[in-house]
Order: C-alpha cells, then structure tokens, then sequence
C-alpha cells in the first residue's frame, strides 16, 4: 500500500502538479511545514483531498481521523417553532383582471379609425 501511495504521488508530481504543489510537497517532505499548515496551504491553492492524504501519508503523517457512528438516543421531545395560523380566517381580495380595468371606449370611436389616423 505504502508503495502503491508513494508511486501514485511521484505521478502526480511529474504529469498533473505546477511549481506550487510541488514546492508545498517538497517542503512537507523537508519537516518546513507541520500537518495543520500543509493541510492548510493545500486547501488553499486547490489541492484535493485525496493528494493532500497521500502527501501526508508517504511522509510519515498519522492517518486523517473519522468520526464515529453514533446511534441516536429513544425517547426525547422534538420542539418546532412554527407561526400560528391566523387569527381570522384568511378573506382573499379579488384583483381586477386587465379587461376589467380597461376604459371603456367611446361608441363613435373605434381601433382602426385611431390607425389609420
């Protein structure tokens, strides 16, 4: 596994990394940079997450931790807060509708003769 790590890392460096990540690798590898700050700086010029694992685990950094399953405890109560409904209930106001409120026109007047006009 270990060599399988390192391998797939050294490929990375020479096909895919810039002179950045490389720089950060070479200096986690030197003892510049302790797990927080390569970590840290990985993040920061985009590194993954699965690079920064390996980087950490060929050079001899404890494993990333994992959290634990917790089963959730029986029994409890749940609160919500939710707004109460209205007091009275809800009356809607009807909306005129476009024709509705459109003056009426004129009987002597009509669209064309406003056209041609």
């Amino acid at each position: 596994m270990e060599r399988e790590t390192k391998r797939r890392l050294e490929a990375y460096r020479r096909n895919e990394a810039g002179p950045i990540e490389n720089s950060l690798i070479d200096e986690l590898a030197n003892g510049e940079l302790d797990r927080a700050e390569f970590i840290r700086r990985g993040a920061m010029f985009g590194l993954a997450a699965t690079t920064i694992g390996a980087g950490l685990r060929v050079f001899g950094e404890a494993p990333l931790a994992r959290a634990g399953v917790l089963s959730p405890a029986a029994g409890g109560r749940l609160r919500l807060g939710i707004n109460p409904p209205p007091a009275k209930g809800l009356d809607p106001q009807p909306t005129p509708t476009w024709a509705a409120s459109r003056p009426a026109a004129s009987p002597g007047s009509s669209s064309r003769a406003r056209r041609t006009a």
